[in-house]
């Protein structure tokens, strides 16, 4: 009794222990990837702080990864000082994750030993981990996103400096944060103006982009090889939102050498594009139905897997580490979603407390009028 008594106190900390564990067995045998290697090395070539950002001009993403790098390369530090750098961000993802979030044990125990959180955004040193941390610093501050406003607004622009599909995100959570701040009769005159915005500068940003990056943004050199990481084909294009969503909530690899970005399902059906096509259809429909019950968490994560799409269709396709993004948003919404529904319940539990042990006619308005059911309001007011 007294062992599954600490166990059940101490939880968090043997999951972190154990992902501590893990994470430095697989970290300390990985050698950097190339994209890895070059982040640090224009850290580490850089010959001044703004000629950094200029060479971070031909990246095609925006410049913190390789802010917190700098001084780590300028100061002679090895390489491995940018995989621990790494580590700690993820870490911290994870804990919050752990000790803020309102899902149950199993979801908590299981979700730091997923394919993305144990591999692909840990062991793999990149900028997109830092995406991760803050869409989790985000549902962790979105309750309270009215009081603390500088907060909220601060990691959204955190989670715009990450990433290209970060700042796509970052906009779309700014927008829906924009409209709910604005007044509720000017609500639908702002909506239209709103989403014709959105569509104008998203076609001119990504057109920007993508004229700016050109070669690099569209080519990438492998092994002598020039290997096109556009869509080409109609096929393509039209299993390319399944394949985003597959890769997403499916990570499956191949049981081989190079497995990464290979997954089971796309390469067993990747031939019959309307299985690829059935499959995103089904996740699509699941994931619609498991945000159902939020409508502006649905609406914002449609609103910005939709953006991500028009990246990944415009600008560059893609690989797994940007399709788990994807798999984070929705973490994140269904964190926001869980939060609020718990806050509600501890609400209505305070209404009917308040309802026996105070009378409406004693009620303080302005401390308990929100609480109150639609019949008590009623009888507040005629009070």
């Amino acid at each position: 009794m007294e062992i599954k008594s600490f166990l059940k106190q101490n939880y968090y900390l043997i999951i972190i222990i154990l992902f501590i564990i893990f994470s430095v067995t697989l970290i300390f045998n990985h050698e950097p990837y190339r994209d890895e290697a070059q982040a640090w090395l224009i850290a580490r070539d850089s010959t001044s702080f703004p000629d950094m950002l200029g060479k971070m001009r031909q990246e095609g993403t925006p410049p913190l990864w390789h802010i917190m790098l700098y001084p780590l390369a300028q100061l002679n530090f090895p390489i491995q000082s940018m995989q621990i750098l790494h580590f700690i961000i993820i870490l911290a993802a994870v804990i919050l994750f752990i000790t803020k979030s309102p899902f149950d044990l199993k979801t908590k125990l299981l979700f730091p030993f997923g394919y993305f959180i144990l591999y692909q955004y840990n062991t793999i040193a990149r900028n997109y981990g830092l995406a991760v941390l803050f869409l989790f610093l985000i549902a962790t501050i979105y309750p309270k996103r009215l009081e603390k406003r500088k907060t909220y607004l601060i990691a959204l622009i955190l989670l715009g400096l990450t990433s290209l599909h970060g700042l796509a995100i970052a906009i779309v959570f700014g927008l829906f944060f924009i409209y709910e701040l604005i007044p509720k009769e000017k609500k639908k005159k702002y909506l239209t103006l709103g989403i014709a915005l959105i569509i104008l500068f998203a076609g001119i940003g990504l057109i920007t982009i993508a004229i700016e990056n050109g070669h690099n943004a569209f080519v990438t050199e492998y092994t002598g090889k020039i290997i096109q990481r556009t869509i080409t084909t109609a096929d393509q294009k039209l299993t390319l939102p399944s394949m985003t969503l597959i890769n997403a909530f499916l990570p499956i690899q191949n049981n081989q050498l190079h497995f990464i970005d290979n997954n089971v399902f796309i390469s067993t059906f990747g031939s019959t594009g309307l299985i690829i096509f059935l499959i995103g259809l089904a996740l699509l429909v699941l994931i619609a139905y498991s945000l159902m019950k939020t409508k502006i968490g649905l609406a914002r994560f449609l609103a910005c897997l939709f953006v991500l799409e028009l990246i990944f269709w415009i600008i560059l396709s893609g690989g797994m580490r940007h399709y788990g993004l994807i798999f984070a948003l929705f973490i994140t919404e269904a964190w926001i979603y869980l939060n609020s529904r718990n806050v509600a319940l501890n609400l209505d539990k305070k209404i009917k407390k308040s309802n026996k042990q105070i009378s409406v006619t004693k009620i303080n308005p302005k401390k308990y009028f929100p609480l109150l059911t639609k019949e008590h309001r009623a009888e507040a007011r005629r009070v």
